[in-house]
C-alpha cells in the first residue's frame, strides 16, 4: 500500500454482487478530483473497464487525502 501511494495511486476494491470483489488503484489526483467536484462516478479504464460509483471513502486523519476507494457498478435504471 505504502510502494501505491509513493506511486500517487491510491489502492481500492470493485464489489459487484455475485461476483469476486477485485482490488485495483486509481491515481490519486484524478479520484480527488472527482471527489471535490461532488460526483460519485467514476469511468475505470485499464484491466476493468466499467462505470462505477463511489461507495465508500477513507481518509486520513486530516482528512485531505484519499487512502482507499470502494467501488461498485452504476445501477441501471
Amino acid at each position: 500500500m505504502r510502494r501505491l501511494r509513493q506511486d500517487k495511486k491510491t489502492p481500492g476494491i470493485y464489489y459487484e454482487p455475485g461476483k469476486e470483489s477485485i482490488a485495483l488503484s486509481v491515481s490519486t489526483k484524478e479520484i480527488e478530483a472527482i471527489v471535490s467536484r461532488g460526483s460519485r462516478d467514476v469511468e475505470l479504464q485499464g484491466d476493468l473497464t466499467s462505470n462505477a460509483t463511489i461507495k465508500a471513502l477513507q481518509w486520513d486523519a486530516f482528512g485531505s487525502t484519499v487512502l482507499h476507494v470502494d467501488l461498485t457498478p452504476v445501477k441501471s435504471e
